[in-house]
């Protein structure tokens, strides 16, 4: 991992092609400022519990690295600092549970559809919610999409 920080020169190419940075604006959700809060944490200059919200929102798309000019395997950093983290962190009940359940739930299609469904039901209750849930429940469509059937891909 260390050589791939110190490979980093912070010219900031990657920028533009972060899709978290485009969205958000800010330096430490860029893989640049990733790169600059990992080298902190690893050095012990920061508690891993600091730099882990920042790293949770890279979308793991590796777009960074196509425009590096220095050519910083983001890959080679990003999952095993995230693994090292996970170990030397302390995340709350709330955080595992929300964790698993997109974990569990996202990546199924039928799962998601359910869950979904359910969450349009819930819509009415929004103000007793948790505020994240409450969220959540706003970006739903009115009503969901027929399911089609994509065809299969070898």
């Amino acid at each position: 991992m260390g050589e791939a920080i110190q490979s980093c020169v912070h010219c900031g190419f990657c920028l533009p092609t972060c899709p978290t940075y485009s969205a958000l604006g800010q330096e430490m959700d860029s893989p640049r400022g990733r790169i600059i809060l990992m080298k902190e944490a690893l050095e012990e200059k920061l508690p891993a519990e600091q730099v882990l919200p920042h790293i949770d929102l890279c979308l793991g798309c590796l777009a960074c690295e196509t425009s590096c000019p220095s050519g910083v395997e983001y890959r080679n950093l990003l999952g095993p600092f995230r693994e090292k983290a996970e170990t030397e962190s302390r995340r709350s009940v709330a955080e595992k549970l929300k964790r698993k359940a997109l974990l569990t739930i996202l990546p199924w299609p039928g799962r998601f559809r359910i869950a979904a469904k359910v969450g349009m039901l819930a819509r009415p209750f929004g103000r007793l919610l948790p505020d994240l849930v409450r969220s959540m429940l706003a970006l739903l469509p009115k009503t969901l999409p027929s399911g089609i059937k994509l065809p299969e891909v070898a």
